[in-house]
C-alpha cells in the first residue's frame, strides 16, 4: 500500500514514521550482523555480500546504483556492517534467521593461540642471513 504512494516506513525511537522513499534513503541505519551459525565459510565475506545483494531488494545496493552499502568487519567474530533502510534491515534479519535454521553441522571455532617466539632468531649470531657467511 505504501509503495503505490512512493512512501515507506522507519522506526525512530519508539515511533513508527511514514515518509517518502527519497527521504528515508538519506537517513540510512547502520547495523552489525554477526555471522556465526550461518554456514558460510569464515572470511568468505564476498559470498555473503553476493547472496544479500541478489536476494534482498537488489536495486537498493550501491553496486546497482542504490544508497545501501555493506562492508566486512575483520575481527575475532566474523561480521558485516550494513547501512540501509529499516525495511531492508527487516528482510536481512529474516534472511539470516532462515540461513541459521537450515544450517546444520558444527561452526568453526575461532581460537586465538599465542605462539612464543623461538630464542636466537634474528640478526645476531652466525651470519644472520645477511651475507656474512664468508663464501668469497
Amino acid at each position: 500500500m505504501l509503495r503505490k504512494l512512493d512512501l515507506t516506513y522507519t522506526v525512530t525511537g519508539e515511533s513508527l514514521e511514514i515518509t517518502t522513499i527519497e527521504a528515508i534513503e538519506q537517513r540510512l541505519l547502520n547495523r552489525i550482523y554477526w555471522l556465526e551459525g550461518t554456514g558460510f565459510a569464515p572470511g568468505d565475506f564476498q559470498s555473503i555480500i553476493d547472496a544479500l545483494q541478489t536476494s534482498i531488494v537488489p536495486d537498493t545496493w550501491e553496486a546497482l546504483g542504490g544508497p545501501s552499502t555493506m562492508a566486512p568487519l575483520k575481527s575475532l567474530r566474523p561480521a558485516i556492517m550494513i547501512s540501509t533502510t529499516y525495511s531492508v534491515h527487516e528482510e536481512i534479519e529474516r534472511f539470516f534467521e532462515a540461513v541459521r535454521e537450515t544450517h546444520f553441522g558444527v561452526d568453526p571455532v575461532l581460537e586465538t593461540i599465542q605462539v612464543p617466539a623461538k630464542p636466537g632468531i634474528g640478526m645476531g649470531g652466525m651470519g644472520g642471513g645477511l651475507g656474512g657467511g664468508g663464501m668469497f
